[in-house]
C-alpha cells in the first residue's frame, strides 16, 4: 500500500490521510509551524517517547517500508496518485526535501 499525509498550517480540512491515492481521512490543521527538519533524519514506523530528554524507542513496526519521501508542498490528491508508483528525482525536484 502507499500512504501519505499532506498538512498545510491553519487550514480547514488541512490534515489529510491518503491510502493507494484516496482521501481517507481529513481534519482541520493546526495553526503551529512544522519543526525544521534540516539535519534530522526521520524515523518511520517507531513509536518514539521522550522521557526528561532522553528519546528512546517504545514500539516498531512488524514489517517493511518500501519508501519515505518528505516534501516542503503540501501535494495535491492528483500528484499524489500520479506519483505514488514511480521513483522521485530527488535532488532535482527543488520540493522534495528527504527520501530513504
Amino acid at each position: 500500500h502507499h500512504i501519505a499525509m499532506t498538512w498545510e498550517q491553519g487550514k480547514p480540512n488541512g490534515f489529510k490521510s491518503y491510502v493507494d491515492g484516496i482521501i481517507v481521512i481529513q481534519k482541520n490543521a493546526g495553526n503551529l509551524k512544522l519543526p525544521n527538519l534540516q539535519g534530522v533524519i526521520p524515523t518511520a514506523g517507531v513509536y518514539m517517547t521522550n522521557n526528561n530528554g532522553t528519546v528512546t524507542m517504545a514500539e516498531q513496526t512488524d514489517g517493511d517500508i518500501g519508501r519515505i519521501r518528505i516534501w516542503k508542498v503540501a501535494r495535491t490528491e492528483a500528484q499524489i496518485k500520479e506519483s505514488k508508483d514511480k521513483a522521485a528525482n530527488y535532488p532535482a525536484d527543488p520540493n522534495l526535501l528527504y527520501q530513504q
